[in-house]
């Protein structure tokens, strides 16, 4: 064998050596990948004593010693503030005007006091007011605090620091929560009963819609939906009639009404009361609309869709699936599915009577389907952009709370209660709030053992410290 043939045979060979390792290598660098996750979570301490945290709004956190206010951090974890005395405290929120009103309600008296970001001074004290409510716009923020009396109401004005006395009528408010907070819709206006009718004071009292009706609720904009003594639905402000008490039902939300004709045919309006679709869409009379209540039908903007749900409550309230239609108008097209339960998040969910699930993104192209074994869905809700959390019965009629992704695989991980959502990972505290734990691709990637975890606005908050999750 010549020498320039041994040199062939010596140079395929350490090719084929070369090739074999890095082949291995591959193999290995990917099993390695498969068991360990492509994200690495950091807890970074940004703040930690011995006072009990409190969340204040998005940007400050109060600090706690005996229930007392001592201390207000920022969200970069700095102190930017002690107070002069301990301050103690019954309830805090933001105001309309940026700034956060705390007060202490003791006996009759209600001493109250503001913090701007830099200082927290003695703001007012009001007497003669024993059990005092918040009333709140849609977002929280405070407008006044409400005392209800045996011919009227106190209405203590928190940014003009006076107390109104209005006799005469029923505080009614919007609605409530489950703390018993009142909330209005109009900043300026609240709903009030008199003799069994419904109207609309002005902060200061005087009545700015007569009470004439038999329902009415605040929209925003100074706009009201009333119901009429006839039954009739329409839509009025302070000044005028909008749109005339004609109809069997009302409905609003982002911008634009639904509205049912005698018929029982509905029809989508804009802002301005312009009918989009003309009354083409029909109308599910077996569940009788409330103003104050949850109602069968349900209004959706998703991104360019108007989504329009005839009857998403199918399980709950019992009616047949063939009554069920859902309509989505995109630019003056509109197309309907019918019998399908309908649930909406970032993406569309629809489902069958016998629980075949299908998922659209907001343009309607499909990302998965799947069949849930059960016997009723209560919600599903998006955890990041492929697992949903799914609230359900087995069909035995057992409740139960579980994760799936969109090709219906369910995560068998069950950690408890889903609060962060990231892109690459979400996270689930205890129901003791003593465990955070990361799960990224299925997998527990970090956990994190405090107690009374929360998370706002990107911030960890535990009893006694502040985190920020950093990733690589």
């Amino acid at each position: 064998m010549d020498e320039t043939r041994k040199n062939q045979i010596v140079l395929v060979s350490v090719i084929v050596i070369l090739l074999v390792v890095v082949i291995g290598f591959i193999v290995v660098s990917t099993m390695i990948s498969k068991n360990k996750s492509n994200i690495d979570i950091i807890f970074k301490q940004i703040y930690s004593s011995d006072y009990e945290l409190r969340i204040l709004n998005d940007d400050y956190y109060l600090g706690l010693y005996d229930d007392k206010i001592n201390v207000v951090i920022d969200k970069e974890g700095k102190e930017v503030l002690r107070t002069k005395s301990d301050l103690a405290f019954t309830d805090y929120f933001d105001m309309v005007d940026g700034n956060s009103l705390i007060y202490e309600q003791k006996e009759d008296q209600i001493t109250t006091y503001l913090f701007n970001g830099e200082s927290m001074d003695l703001y007012d004290v009001i007497s003669d007011i024993n059990y005092g409510k918040p009333l709140l716009t849609s977002n929280y923020k405070i407008i006044s605090i409400v005392e209800i009396k045996d011919n009227g109401f106190d209405l203590y004005d928190v940014s003009k620091k006076e107390v109104r006395s209005i006799e005469g009528y029923s505080f009614v408010a919007d609605y409530m929560n489950d703390k018993d907070y009142y909330f209005t819709n109009n900043e300026d206006f609240i709903v009030v009963k008199k003799n069994d009718l419904f109207g609309v004071l002005d902060l200061y009292g005087k009545e700015v819609i007569p009470c004439i009706y038999k329902n009415i609720k605040g929209i925003g904009n100074n706009l009201f939906i009333a119901q009429d003594k006839k039954g009739n639905y329409g839509v009025i402000s302070t000044l005028e009639e909008k749109l005339s008490f004609k109809y069997k039902v009302v409905y609003y939300n982002n911008g634009y009404y639904l509205v049912v004709d005698k018929n029982n045919k509905m029809a989508l309006l804009d802002y301005e009361f312009n009918n989009l679709t003309g009354f083409k869409m029909d109308y599910d009379t077996l569940i009788e609309y409330n103003l104050r209540t949850d109602n069968s039908i349900k209004l959706v903007k998703n991104n360019d869709n108007i989504l329009i749900v005839n009857n998403y409550l199918e399980d709950e309230n019992k009616t047949e699936y063939s009554k069920h239609t859902l309509y989505v108008y995109n630019n003056g097209k509109l197309t309907s599915y019918d019998e399908y339960g309908v649930l909406v998040d970032k993406d569309i969910f629809l489902y069958d009577k016998d629980y075949n699930v299908v998922i659209y993104n907001d343009s309607f192209s499909e990302l998965g389907r799947f069949k849930l074994n059960a016997s009723k869905i209560h919600s599903i809700r998006l955890i990041n952009d492929y697992i949903m959390e799914i609230v359900y019965d087995y069909e035995d009629g057992v409740s139960t709370l579980e994760y799936y992704d969109y090709s219906g695989k369910k995560l068998e991980e069950n950690y408890g209660k889903t609060i962060i959502i990231g892109d690459k990972y979400y996270g689930a505290v205890s129901d003791k709030q003593n465990i955070l734990t990361i799960i990224s691709d299925g997998k527990v990637v970090k956990e994190l053992k405090e107690d009374n975890i929360r998370v706002n606005n990107g911030v960890i908050v535990t009893k006694n410290s502040l985190y920020v999750i950093e990733t690589s």
